[in-house]
């Protein structure tokens, strides 16, 4: 009795030393620099006549007054502005932010002024919007913002107020000087709902007056998957009808390709827990490949009817594959709900091209098979995406970032509204755990369309 104790303890405690060492080697494996590296730009002209700009010698465009520019998505790190006629400024970006760049008047402390929100605004309710008020007045005054009479926000000359989360619909969008009875200027917007907004009330003193509502933080997913459950992407071996011994030599092998002792697979043996891939192990033949099994649920075909624009098919890289859809609670499930030859949009997030941001998941392996994402980690930036929709029409992306992050600790940021359509690529990668047969890795592939 007292040796089989001792045995069990052995067992447990070289168990829980392969989760660290497993463990660590995942942590190494994190891609460096997991934060996001763009940021989304929305350049509002304040100064009451049009302005003629150019962004980083490369892109030029003319902004009427109380306008603003077609979204931007630009990396980290310093851009030049250039108003038309005047000197250039220089403007930094942090990752995963959203910001606005005001074309200020004469007169103001700079003629481009920075309002940036860091991280990209929040998740709001379905159904409702956020929006601020962005108080660009020459007349230094404090500004407050109501919607409909009961949703007040306020902000200090060249600042922005808190986000307010509203309903979506038309709305009437007052601004008013806290030391003065009335508002100053009123405008009807509708708002969408899971969009971001701001009122920005612009001029006085020799400017015009100007208030405008425009769309500055972008879509965001109606019902994303939650970043701390983990999104399994691979189907792991399990025990059937084949035994621990017909199969210990090929995990042998595996195990060690993935850093495993011979020793330890040797006690994880006495436990009948030798699953150290899910990738066809060497040796392992036909015949016992299929006495493994797996579990299958039900998904909806290809042929059902999906809605208007949702994904049919993905291509990039070596991957070709067809897309179904998968609810978003089922991102720990996707072994029991989606076979491996298919890819999943996640519904819950945006459609492809409507602004956003789009998920689409897919296993690495599947089966002791290669399957549809087996390539994932081969696709890398400047890649091109493309996304092909029930309606016949295509939406084309191209590749930003590629991270490798552990299970359940996706960064929220790739959730965050956004003024760009974008699309995430999400399998597993790196090591498999010897413990769940499972991959302790995400491989996400970020990409913007364009």
């Amino acid at each position: 009795m007292r040796a089989a104790i001792r045995l069990v303890a052995a067992v447990a405690l070289v168990m829980v030393m392969v989760m660290v060492m497993v463990a660590g080697v995942a942590q190494a494996s994190v891609t460096a620099g997991d934060a996001a590296t763009w940021s989304d730009v929305l350049i509002v002209n304040v100064t009451g006549i049009p302005v003629r700009i150019t962004v980083d010698n490369t892109t030029t465009s003319t902004i009427a007054s109380g306008a603003s520019a077609p979204p931007m998505r630009l990396p980290v790190g310093e851009h030049r502005v250039v108003r038309a006629g005047e000197p250039g400024v220089d403007m930094r970006l942090a990752g995963g932010c959203s910001a606005v760049w005001l074309l200020t008047p004469a007169g103001s402390p700079s003629p481009v002024m920075p309002l940036t929100e860091c991280p990209s605004p929040g998740t709001v309710h379905p159904g409702d919007a956020s929006i601020r008020v962005i108080n660009a007045a020459v007349i230094p005054f404090n500004l407050r913002l109501s919607v409909e009479g009961q949703f007040t926000a306020t902000a200090g000359q060249w600042s922005a107020s808190p986000r307010i989360v509203v309903p979506a619909g038309t709305v009437t969008v007052l601004a008013s000087r806290t030391d003065l009875p009335g508002p100053v200027a009123q405008a009807t917007a509708t708002l969408l709902a899971g969009h971001g907004y701001a009122a920005v009330l612009a001029g006085g003193g020799e400017t015009p007056v100007s208030f405008s509502v425009v769309e500055d933080a972008g879509a965001q997913p109606p019902n994303p998957p939650n970043p701390s459950v983990p999104i399994n992407t691979g189907l792991g071996l399990t025990d059937g009808s084949a035994s621990a011994a017909a199969v210990a030599p090929a995990a042998s092998a595996a195990c060690r390709e993935r850093g495993v002792s011979t020793s330890v697979v040797s006690l994880l043996r006495t436990v009948r827990d030798i699953r150290c891939g899910s990738a066809p192990l060497p040796g392992l033949t036909p015949a016992a490949a299929g006495a493994f099994t797996h579990s299958v649920g039900h998904h909806r075909d290809l042929d059902a009817s999906p809605g208007e624009a949702e994904p049919r098919w993905v291509r990039v890289d070596r991957i070709n594959a067809p897309v179904v859809s998968v609810p978003s609670s089922s991102m720990a499930d996707l072994p029991e709900i989606l076979p491996g030859d298919e890819a999943g949009w996640v519904a819950g997030t945006n459609l492809p091209g409507q602004g956003g941001v789009a998920m689409i998941v897919g296993h690495v392996d599947f089966s002791n098979q290669p399957a549809v994402f087996n390539t994932l980690d081969s696709v890398a930036p400047g890649d091109r995406v493309t996304v092909s929709l029930i309606d016949g029409t295509s939406v084309v992306y191209t590749v930003e970032q590629s991270l490798a992050v552990p299970k359940g600790q996706l960064p929220a940021w790739l959730y965050a509204p956004s003024t760009v359509s974008l699309l995430l690529l999400v399998s597993c990668t790196g090591v498999v755990s010897p413990i769940t047969g499972l991959h302790m890795l995400n491989r996400v592939i970020v990409a913007a369309e364009g």
